[in-house]
């Protein structure tokens, strides 16, 4: 699917921004990868980005479980910046990946990357100087 494969590029151009600075980073795909292991994981990082394509002028249903756990956990000190790709409705999914990032207590760090439809080579620039700024954040706010 076209939006799936949209975000699944922005996330790919935002890691490399995020290794171009020397920050460990790893994706995950929900439903795909084990959510167990990415709460581990998550447990042990400073930064998290949230990625959705919108369905329903809202996020994948893994991602609102995925950030439903997360809540339950009332993680510390975390940082997060979403992205996001849509068709039709432009911050839907971006505003709650925010709103549910807020609710658990993560500290928003980044105002969000939005694209309509499948990302053009300018924008995938756009998403690479994003994972740069995120892992700025991330240095900022001390460890990995």
């Amino acid at each position: 699917d076209t939006m799936y494969s949209s975000t699944e590029k922005m996330a790919l151009g935002i890691l490399e921004g995020i290794l171009s600075k020397g920050i460990e980073a790893r994706l995950y795909r929900l439903p795909i990868s084990d959510m167990g292991d990415i709460i581990k994981e998550f447990l042990d990082v400073k930064g998290l980005l949230l990625g959705s394509s919108t369905l329903n002028n809202d996020i994948l249903p893994t991602l609102a479980k995925f950030l439903s756990e997360l809540k339950g956990l009332r993680p510390l000190n975390k940082i997060a910046a979403c992205f996001g790709s849509y068709g039709w409705v432009k911050d839907a999914a971006v505003k709650t990946l925010e709103e549910k990032a807020k609710e658990a207590g993560i500290n928003i760090v980044l105002p969000a990357l939005n694209f309509k439809y499948v990302p053009n080579d300018e924008e995938l620039k756009a998403c690479f100087e994003f994972g740069q700024k995120f892992a700025l954040e991330v240095k900022k706010n001390g460890n990995k």
